[in-house]
């Protein structure tokens, strides 16, 4: 089962978690990395609004050179980067250096990406001690079903019936009760007398 936090654009699994590395191992995890960071929105195409949220924050950007670069590896003419036409210009396949601005974004992305790591991994924890919490809350509860079916968990009304058919009197009886039910759960068993 794979968990889906709430507002996160992504799912994470056990399995997948582990598996995350918040520094990219190649070119290619390098470029989607620094995709994901432009595309805000997680359509899958990177618009000039979201290249101006994150380029315009490099000092050497300005909205003209966005709009330029738009203009000039958007080869279908949509408006949008695709990650095929991100690809030709984070990695200047024009013949240009991207010095002057892919380190920088590398750096802003796997800035992101660890912090998105450290946050699934507090969900997971987090989903983890629910999951143990409710699994020993489950585990007493059919504990305490299994006493009951054994004889050795009694209600109040048992346990002073149970003394009183053995010579007690119901104030006794009612009284022993009080005492015995230690953990005030309505219920008294072999270590609350005992």
């Amino acid at each position: 089962a794979c968990l889906r936090g709430h507002g996160a654009p992504w799912t994470f699994s056990t399995c997948e978690s582990r598996n995350m590395q918040a520094t990219p191992q190649t070119e290619g995890e390098e470029v989607k990395l620094i995709f994901e960071l432009l595309d805000a929105d997680h359509s899958g195409k990177i618009d000039v609004d979201e290249l101006k949220r994150v380029l315009l924050s490099l000092s050497s950007w300005d909205e003209k050179q966005v709009e330029a670069l738009i203009d000039q590896f958007d080869k279908n003419k949509d408006g949008e980067l695709s990650i095929v036409e991100f690809w030709s210009w984070v990695n200047g396949h024009d013949g240009r250096s991207t010095e002057n601005y892919r380190p920088a974004l590398l750096d802003m992305a796997v800035a992101e990406n660890k912090r998105k790591i450290s946050e699934t991994e507090e969900r997971l924890a987090a989903f983890r001690d629910r999951k143990a919490a409710e699994d020993a809350k489950a585990a007493a509860e059919a504990q305490r079903q299994l006493e009951r079916e054994q004889g050795l968990r009694l209600s109040r009304d048992a346990f002073v019936k149970e003394k009183m058919e053995a010579g007690f009197s119901k104030k006794v009886a009612e009284e022993l009760y009080s005492k015995c039910d230690q953990d005030r759960d309505g219920e008294v068993n072999h270590q609350d007398i005992g």
